[in-house]
């Protein structure tokens, strides 16, 4: 109740609190420097960036934009703030870093430097969302830390960066015995686009946690043309296969297909629908959809007078209507 309080009264006194701070850069106040005011500044107005009171919410906005354009200033007194457990200061602090951009980057990555799990979370978040390649020595030497959390925003991080000179140190995450940092992994080589992570996406569609699996084949669906051999070649391993029983990542491989949009695969998806496995068929028949091409509708049309299977048949009549053929 106190700190409710607190927060209204200093929400209330915002505007003497902004006349003390130009009083003082005018020289009219002698009784403050001038790095307290500008931190009674900060402080108050991240206080009323982050209280989520309803009743102010007009001003949580603005508060957040004076900060934000205030650059290297407010800077200094906001860093102590990312110790901070509270997720609603957390996402706040994240939102305003991510608006002052790459001036922050040098004193992001000396808060890296501390025993608080929660500063270094917090910090690896925000510099995910700066993307400065300046961070990425510091984001790779927390990647070992045993809070997996850390390894997962700090592998997000370096991955939103897209600095490829991070690639080993990621593919090293797809190792990890907890699926969040994996999935982390997975996304970052997407982010970096490049072609040599293709082959650790390609294993990481048959991880035995969903997450990973999915993450892994949009982050293939990002690298584009240059999977498509790839993934290919694992559905033609499978179709070699007597086995009736697929895994998922043949049938993450014929999504990703669908969602590469590649016309020339288009071939390898029409013949699938001659697939004597029902499931086999329903995803072709669902990533045929991503395409325009007046073959597909043909194919279907066709496919639906004699189809029995429900899951295939209602595969084909939600592409349909997509197409306006139903």
């Amino acid at each position: 109740m106190k700190f409710k309080r607190k927060k209204t009264v200093l929400l209330i006194n915002l505007a003497v609190i902004l006349q003390i701070f130009w009083g003082v850069n005018q020289g009219k106040s002698q009784d403050k420097s001038e790095s307290d005011s500008l931190k009674q500044l900060v402080d108050s107005l991240f206080i009323i960036s982050s209280a989520g009171f309803v009743k102010f919410a007009d001003l949580e906005a603005p508060a957040r934009k004076q900060l934000i354009e205030m650059k290297e200033q407010s800077v200094p007194y906001l860093i102590p703030k990312l110790s901070n457990r509270d997720a609603r200061d957390i996402n706040t602090l994240i939102e305003l870093f991510k608006g002052i951009g790459d001036v922050a980057t040098t004193q992001l990555v000396e808060a890296l430097q501390t025993d608080d799990i929660w500063q270094i979370r917090t910090t690896c978040r925000c510099l995910g969302e700066i993307k400065d390649k300046r961070a990425g020595p510091d984001l790779i030497k927390v990647l070992n830390h045993s809070d997996y959390q850390i390894r997962n925003y700090a592998t997000t991080a370096l991955g939103n960066t897209k600095d490829t000179t991070a690639f080993n140190s990621i593919v090293e995450i797809l190792k990890d015995s907890i699926e969040v940092p994996r999935k982390a992994a997975a996304y970052a080589l997407g982010e970096l686009n490049d072609k040599r992570g293709i082959p650790y996406l390609i294993s990481a569609l048959s991880d035995k946690h969903f997450s990973v699996r999915m993450v892994a084949m949009e982050s293939l669906v990002k690298i584009g043309k240059g999977a498509i051999p790839s993934l290919i070649q694992l559905m033609d391993d499978w179709s070699d296969n007597d086995s009736t029983e697929k895994s998922n990542s043949y049938y993450l491989a014929i999504e990703a297909l669908g969602k590469i949009k590649e016309p020339a695969v288009l071939p390898v998806l029409l013949d699938l629908l001659k697939s004597p496995d029902w499931r086999t068929k329903g995803v072709a028949v669902e990533a045929l959809g991503n395409y325009n091409n007046p073959k597909i509708t043909v194919s279907l049309a066709k496919l639906k007078k004699s189809e029995t299977h429900p899951f295939v048949k209602d595969k084909i009549e939600k592409v349909l209507e997509k197409m306006g053929k139903s």
